[in-house]
């Protein structure tokens, strides 16, 4: 009775303090929705390519099929007939239960081993002696069917009938109605049936076999039913009935089996990311099980192994993500303390009081524990279906604040998304809870004091934590250069948290230096005001003067979110751009092709000898194409005998400059001059070559020299025209290149088939130029596209994640900073009605308290948009080129560049200034509703 009463104590107290309680309760559900969308969107982002690359693993057998294999041929360990049946009967019971999905087939197999088989009045076999591999299966006859005789039946007589295979038929010369007699050779030691005695001649088991059936596969099936695809060799077939009650069991014979196999094949769309964790545990738990119910069992096919590498990759996933969303977690928290710590200031003298009257200190922190386990609960109810949102809304991403209208990817809640809501949820319930730790030791005495004296000062200045936070980042960013340095020339590392992590405390840390020196500035403005005439720049500047430990933490929560918003942007650009430049620089073109100029499939020319060449102009006209040109490609030996010693083994790149002027994807940086001056160059030189910058010092080349380009045997003059550093598809640090003139190499060389690059029209398709192609007789044998492969990049699971998680994570961001400006200073105004009213006694206007409100805002607001947006592109240019060597998905070539633009500065201020608008407009509508010119008769604060 006692727990019911305080339980609907508590609910009263939630409801009396809704407008709290609601932005408390929205920060859990943003804190578990965040926590949660991590688990679903890493399961759903992988579900496809995890699906995709189970089936490519093994294109033999199905996806989710299970072979188990009893092997028995050296008679180890006595395993029974019984034992068998036990395995058999475990793994079924098991898999059915582990799998819930649809059971495709099922196959056992077994086989006696391969023994001699002799006509009846054969003697004794010799070791020359023909052998027959007695096998069984039980589903033959559903995947078989009789040709010649009829299918095996049990019989009373002891003699076993057989059926076979086509092969085998043919092969052994059979009869139907053949019979032999079948003699299993008996170790020493073995244990045998109740029947075996009757047939033992010499060291064999002896019995009858009769050759009834000859049997043919039917259409239609295949490994998924097949354990053992036909056709078959020496193998001959037994009921499976008169093999294991016959042949094998302890009533019968009681022969060995060498093997045991059997095959479970299940419906593998149903597996789901998110339950590897669990199947990998129940299958090495089977596994131990069943090796101790038949030993010398083996799981010789088994997903085991795959769903533990891709489990290892869902885990990477998760982790980086989940440290990539910690900045927004640590936002949520701030919020929610911040929240926490409007209501205790709220409801202090409650608290007081409760105390004062005899309440324990653990009374009260247990009654404000309880609002929070009940807001927490409905946050962890609430916050997956949050989580799916956000997990999907991360699955359209294209870029920073780039989503498209993408295929919905799937998205469930699992019991990872609940561990991830649960852990969220606890954390941010402690978060809350350190402001009522530290209320509830206050008397009314202590209480009363504090309330006299003048807050100057926030508790994060007092404490230095400005300082200990901009060292820890200076020191983070120290060891990510040093260790930056000490990087091999090309070696790379994963992109690691500590890029996302680091910057973080150095936003914190220098802003709240900064937020250190807000009042000296404040009081240079009062000074300024005071020369002003208007009673309300004064009184502004004033309590901004006075007051400004109070909007400390506002304004760190803006700063915060603006210089973040910036480099999350900014870092997203600079990715996007560098991995869409990667692919254009491998391809060279929108398109490029390689091509054989007969048809490959009915040619008998040998391969690589061409003897004529279609005309190159009329692909200027394909539809579709804006411009083509062509490209060769080869390794050549260059050689100057003077003063470059020896031979250098190259790429060379034979181009037509004026079909690549208007074909290839080019970037300045690549060399000091202009593209178009490096073609113009070639253009005028017929036999002068562009050569790899670092060569060209290296062997202190000079403009003149001349060269030998050999390839094959064949010797074509140059000279050295000029040097460039990067040349699309070209890769300068595994190799040197060569650039050159196409006709003057074919005019020393035998004519090869070249590369041909490709500008396509925005509405051109590569299909449709594939089609065109072979009409004209030409036939593409290698297409590189590299429009398919920008979106293939871009819905790659880790990059849709990177930038959809810094997307979502600016936006609630921006979210939870309006709401907290809100929230704070709608309560703060209501703690300042005795103020105000007296302001409003002494003559000052309605719209003049408004407009005093709202200029606090501003400046506030202002204070904190400028000091964001100049720390988030500070800590752009720190920490972006750091990138270069820590993101292992981007190649040395083409040199990494930074790209921090304006339009995404100005996206962050005109989002955040928009919000803060709807802001300002609801705090001047809440204080309309005020009754500010009563509040002095109260004669204490709201």
């Amino acid at each position: 009775m006692f727990v019911l009463t305080i339980f609907w104590i508590t609910l009263k107290r939630l409801a009396h303090n809704w407008r709290i309680a609601f932005g408390l309760l929205l920060g859990l559900i943003l804190a578990t929705g965040i926590m949660a969308s991590i688990p679903i969107y890493s399961a759903g982002s992988l579900q496809k390519s995890f699906l995709q690359q189970w089936v490519d693993e093994d294109s033999f057998r199905p996806p989710l099929a299970l072979i188990v294999s009893h092997s028995n041929q050296y008679r180890k360990k006595e395993v029974t007939y019984g034992d068998l049946l036990k395995l058999e009967s475990y793994l079924g019971g098991e898999l059915e239960k582990q799998f819930d999905a649809r059971l495709i087939s099922k196959s056992v197999f077994s086989r006696i081993g391969a023994n001699p088989v002799l006509p009846p009045w054969y003697g004794e076999p010799a070791l020359s002696s023909p052998k027959g591999d007695l096998a069984q299966m039980d589903n033959l006859d559903v995947l078989a069917e009789i040709i010649l005789g009829r299918w095996y039946k049990p019989r009373e007589d002891g003699t076993v009938e057989l059926v076979v295979d086509e092969v085998t038929f043919e092969r052994n010369e059979l009869i139907i109605g053949d019979t032999f007699t079948y003699w299993y050779p008996v170790r020493e030691g073995e244990p045998l049936g109740a029947l075996a005695a009757e047939n033992i001649r010499g060291g064999y088991v002896t019995f009858t076999i009769e050759l009834v059936g000859l049997f043919r596969a039917k259409t239609g099936f295949t490994t998924e039913h097949w354990i053992y695809p036909p056709p078959f060799s020496n193998r001959v077939f037994a009921h499976p009935d008169v093999y294991g009650d016959f042949l094998l069991s302890a009533d019968g014979l009681g022969l060995r089996a060498q093997n045991y196999d059997m095959q479970w094949v299940y419906d593998y769309s149903d597996v789901k990311v998110n339950d590897l964790p669990g199947h990998i545990a129940a299958f090495e738990r089977i596994e131990k099980r069943a090796t101790q119910i038949a030993p010398e069992t083996s799981f010789w096919h088994s997903p085991l192994e795959y769903f533990e590498e891709f489990s290892d990759l869902r885990n990477q996933v998760s982790v980086f993500l989940s440290s990539l969303g910690m900045p927004m977690m640590g936002m949520v928290i701030y919020y929610i303390m911040l929240l926490a710590g409007i209501s205790i200031d709220h409801r202090k003298k409650e608290i007081i009081v409760m105390h004062s009257r005899g309440g324990g200190r653990a009374h009260v922190a247990v009654s404000f524990l309880l609002e929070w386990l009940i807001l927490g609960s409905v946050a962890v109810l609430v916050g997956p279906f949050l989580g799916i949102v956000v997990a999907k809304t991360m699955g359209t991403s294209a870029g920073f604040m780039s989503f498209v209208n993408r295929k919905s990817m799937p998205a469930y809640i699992g019991n990872q998304a609940i561990k991830f809501a649960l852990a969220g949820a606890g954390v941010a319930i402690f978060g809350g809870m350190l402001p009522v730790l530290g209320t509830v030791r206050q008397s009314i005495v202590t209480f009363t004091q504090r309330r006299a004296r003048s807050a100057r000062r926030s508790i994060m200045h007092k404490v230095f934590l400005d300082v200990i936070l901009t060292a820890l980042a200076i020191y983070g960013y120290s060891r990510l250069s040093w260790e930056t340095l000490q990087l091999e020339p090309g070696e790379q590392v994963l992109t690691e948290p500590g890029l996302f992590f680091v910057p973080v405390l150095m936003v914190v840390g220098i802003g709240l230096v900064v937020l250190r020196v807000y009042p000296l500035v404040m009081t240079i403005f009062r000074w300024v005001s005071s020369k002003i005439p208007g009673v309300i720049w004064q009184l502004t500047f004033r309590r901004l003067t006075r007051n400004a430990g109070q909007y400390v933490p506002l304004m760190l929560l803006l700063i915060v979110t603006v210089s973040l918003g910036i480099y999350s942007a900014a870092t997203a650009r600079t990715l996007m751009v560098n991995f869409d430049h990667q692919i254009r620089y491998a391809i060279g073109a929108d398109i490029a092709t390689e091509e054989e100029w007969q048809d490959p499939e009915v040619s008998a020319q040998p391969v690589g000898q061409v003897v004529s060449e279609p005309p190159f102009y009329m692909r200027q006209d394909l539809p579709g194409v804006r411009a083509a040109a062509r490209v060769l490609n080869r390794r050549v030996e260059v050689r100057r005998a003077e003063r470059w010693s020896g031979t250098t083994r190259a790429t060379m790149l034979a181009i037509e400059p004026h079909e690549f002027a208007r074909t290839a994807w080019f970037r300045n940086d690549f060399g000091d001059a202009a593209f178009l001056e490096y073609l113009a160059l070639l253009s005028r030189h017929r036999e002068g070559v562009l050569i790899q910058s670092s060569v060209f010092e290296n062997a202190e080349l000079a403009l003149g020299d001349t060269l030998t380009i050999q390839y094959r045997g064949q010797e074509v003059p140059a000279y050295v025209a000029g040097s460039i550093d990067y040349w699309p598809t070209l890769n300068p640090y595994q190799r040197p290149f060569i650039i050159m003139n196409l006709e003057h190499f074919q005019d020393y060389t035998a004519l090869e088939q070249y590369e041909v690059w490709y500008r396509m029209e925005k509405d051109g398709k590569a299909e449709d130029l594939v089609s065109s192609l072979r009409s004209m007789g030409i036939y593409v044998t290698r297409l590189r596209n590299t429009r398919t492969e920008l979106v293939e990049m871009r819905r790659e699971p880790y990059r849709m994640g990177f930038f959809g998680l810094l997307s979502m994570g600016f936006l609630v961001s921006a979210i939870i900073t309006a709401l907290g400006f809100f929230i704070y200073n709608y309560f703060s105004i209501r703690g300042r009605l005795v103020q105000l009213g007296a302001l409003r006694a002494m003559g000052l206007t309605s719209s003049q308290i408004i407009g005093l409100v709202g200029l606090e805002q501003l400046f506030t607001i202002g204070s904190g948009l400028a000091i964001g947006a100049g720390m988030g592109v500070f800590i752009s240019k720190l920490f972006l080129p750091l990138f270069r060597f820590r993101a292992r998905e981007l190649n040395p070539v083409p040199p990494f560049i930074i790209v921090l633009e304006q339009a995404d500065v100005s996206l962050i201020m005109v989002v955040t200034a928009a919000l803060f608008l709807l802001v300002i407009a609801g705090l001047s509508v809440a204080l309309s509703r005020l009754r500010v010119n009563q509040a002095i008769k109260l004669g204490e604060e709201a």
